[in-house]
């Protein structure tokens, strides 16, 4: 064996993968990268057998990666995660099983991979084993769903007479340097389709799950498609371009509520945070009116456009309230979440109230409702209210706090949406008829 290829060998050992992928590019003696991936040694071993051996994991997943085959096997026919049991490297093993390698394939004498375990480590290491195994073969028949269900909710989008979404089969231009916000696991970016200023909801190029999350986009399509209302920003077209899906929405000219009150200085005053309240509502009295909950009410959640009309999104967990379930599982909307929701019961209606609870609050206070609870740990679900309330500058109205009160009750006890939005219109319009929204009476407004 050449010099260079023994450096190689003893890279793929002991050394790291940029090393490594270093001297390959380098290589005087090899010129391609793929011819590089198959030399073998005297034992008909490859790079991945030996980083495999010597427990380098980190190098045998970049391996991998760049091309090398998961199947190969040396000159006694042991595979790469032979290698790797018998050195009870557990993370090289996670990554061969990942890969596509069994626990059941046999070398040349009939020896499984769980055979060749040392003695010492056999128990903890064969069931340690067996259950990643049992993890990754779940992980695959979810992901094989998801993908079918997938490739089925597309072909719906380009089937559907009834009310269909615009396919956009032609390029557009997204700005990725214009963020204009940032959730797990998409991104909000200005973007141009025909010289026409539109919002880009994508994924974002480092999340692991994209497949699920390129499911949720789609299931907010099939919602959206069927929504029209003033105070919902509207869905104008989605595009099912590879790598993965980007819904277009109209383009908010003044931007995401969470960042203007938490990344500018813009200030609201009383007129603008009762506007922002009178718009959410009454997206929120049609949602219900419809049937939907909404799920995800929250600053992050509220666009705000020309003369500050605020603008409901992001409804990939809305659900029907018929088959609602419990959204105590998203732990980016727990400072959202009403104590109801917080202990598992299903999502209801009440629950978009609360929501819109802290928004105001967020609103006039300028501080993030995660923090206050993190600073308030001390107080029983009594004293919450009262010490959140102190946060509120006395120079706002009282009647915006006390809505706020009405959205901080009990669920039973909380205001409905169209009562809110009723009360707002009444309160802006000068012609009050009752003291607070929950004195409204239960009436539906168009």
């Amino acid at each position: 064996m050449k010099t260079e290829q023994r450096l190689l060998f003893k890279l793929a050992a002991k050394g790291n993968s940029s090393d490594l992928f270093d001297l390959i590019r380098r290589s005087s003696i090899i010129s391609e990268v793929p011819d590089v991936l198959t030399i073998r040694d005297e034992k008909g071993r490859q790079l991945t057998h030996v980083a495999a051996k010597e427990k380098n994991a980190a190098c045998l997943n970049d391996l991998i990666k760049k091309g090398c085959k998961v199947d190969s096997k040396c000159n006694q026919g042991n595979s790469i995660l032979h290698y790797a049991c018998k050195s009870a490297s557990l993370c090289c093993a996670i990554v061969c099983l990942q890969m596509g390698n069994s626990l059941r394939e046999t070398n040349l004498i009939g020896e499984t991979p769980l055979d060749v375990v040392p003695e010492s480590k056999e128990e903890t290491f064969g069931r340690l084993l067996r259950k990643a195994e049992s993890e990754v073969n779940e992980r695959a028949a979810k992901f094989h769903k998801l993908t079918s269900t997938l490739l089925n909710v597309k072909e719906i989008f380009k089937q559907d007479c009834i009310n269909p979404v615009p396919v956009i089969e032609e390029e557009f231009l997204v700005l990725s340097k214009q963020e204009l916000a940032k959730g797990p696991n998409v991104r909000y970016c200005k973007g141009y389709f025909k010289a026409t200023p539109i919002l880009v909801k994508h994924l974002t190029s480092d999340t692991s799950n994209s497949t699920e999350t390129e499911l949720k986009l789609l299931k907010e399509t099939v919602l959206a498609r069927n929504l029209r209302h003033s105070n919902i920003l509207l869905l104008l077209g989605i595009s099912l371009q590879t790598p993965t899906c980007s819904l277009m929405y109209e383009y908010p000219t003044i931007g995401f509520l969470h960042r203007i009150l938490f990344q500018s200085t813009t200030l609201l005053c009383s007129t603008d945070v009762f506007n922002i309240a009178r718009d959410i509502s009454n997206a929120l009295q049609y949602l219900h009116t419809e049937g939907y909950v909404h799920c995800s009410v929250a600053s992050f959640s509220v666009t705000l456009s020309t003369n500050m009309t605020a603008k409901l999104c992001n409804l990939e967990h809305m659900m029907k309230l018929k088959n609602s379930t419990s959204i105590s599982h998203l732990p980016s909307l727990y400072p959202y979440m009403s104590i109801e929701q917080l202990q598992g019961k299903r999502a209801d209606q009440s629950n978009d109230i609360y929501g819109l609870g802290v928004v105001l609050f967020e609103c006039l206070t300028r501080e993030k409702m995660q923090d206050v609870n993190a600073s308030q740990k001390r107080f029983n679900e009594k004293d919450m209210l009262s010490y959140r309330m102190k946060y509120i500058p006395e120079s706002f109205e009282s009647s915006i706090k006390l809505l706020i009160e009405e959205c901080f009750a009990s669920a039973e006890e909380r205001p409905s949406a169209s009562q809110i939005h009723h009360w707002i219109h009444c309160l802006l319009e000068g012609c009050i008829t009752a003291h607070s929204p929950s004195k409204v009476k239960k009436i539906s407004i168009t």
